[in-house]
């Protein structure tokens, strides 16, 4: 397990040329009880990282997929100057895993390192037993989308909050990569769920306490061979995710 200091990183941002070929509608819709994101912070040039990706890699079968849990991975850049360069990487990302960090009081992340709904999750290095999912009831919350928008509805279970902000995350699988320099080098690895572009934006509140936006999807530069979508709502200034959903789109 590595660890690392923090520091101070420029920001930087993926590509988001390409278009996404989603030839047709679809609607997900996430249940009123509380839909976890599990969040994977990962690097292809961290030696122990492999292991993680396989391990999430397991969810594209399982029957908690987008019902129970909505897996991410982000890859961070700050382990790119041991000799090889991440290219799903983003300081972005890096900075996610931070804030996240300075959110539970601590100076340090590491990689590979698990989050669940934005908290600490280190069972994965001993049982890897996820915790009962939650029956606690925060909305429903649902994202169409038809060629590169996508429609998000939430409908929060209270109206504690009076402003959400929701992520939209492009997810790949299906990727290999062969390594060629670093710790992992001459190892070909595969990557699912996979962060290949990202955004945030405020959601616009409408009547009966219903929130609602009209925006695009992030695209990507970077090769991909099947594709899918997270969504995640959070209370505006707070990065702790609400709700989540997610699905498969067509490529």
């Amino acid at each position: 397990m590595k660890t690392v200091r923090r520091i101070v990183l420029f920001l930087i941002f993926l590509p988001i040329t390409t278009v996404l070929a989603q030839t047709s509608s679809v609607t997900f819709v996430s249940k009123e009880t509380q839909v976890s994101l599990l969040e994977l912070y990962s690097s292809e040039g961290c030696y122990s990282c492999p292991p993680a990706d396989k391990w999430i890699s397991k969810f594209k079968t399982d029957k908690r997929l987008w019902k129970d849990y909505v897996p991410v991975a982000f890859h961070v850049d700050y382990w790119d100057y041991i000799g090889w360069e991440d290219k799903f990487a983003s300081a972005r990302f890096s900075q996610r895993q931070r804030n996240y960090a300075a959110l539970a009081g601590s100076r340090s992340v590491y990689t590979p390192e698990f989050f669940i709904d934005g908290k600490e999750w280190r069972a994965f290095f001993n049982t890897k037993q996820l915790p009962a999912t939650s029956n606690h009831k925060t909305g429903q919350l649902s994202i169409k989308v038809e060629g590169n928008t996508a429609l998000i509805h939430f409908m929060p279970a209270s109206n504690a909050a009076t402003s959400y902000d929701i992520n939209i995350a492009l997810l790949g699988f299906n990727i290999s990569n062969e390594i060629e320099d670093g710790e992992n080098e001459g190892k070909v690895l595969e990557h699912n769920f996979v962060v290949l572009g990202h955004r945030s934006e405020t959601l616009i509140k409408k009547e009966a306490g219903l929130y609602q936006l009209n925006t695009h999807i992030p695209t990507t530069t970077l090769n991909h061979t099947h594709s899918g979508i997270a969504a995640w709502v959070t209370i505006k200034g707070n990065p702790l995710p609400v709700q989540a959903v997610g699905g498969w789109l067509q490529n």
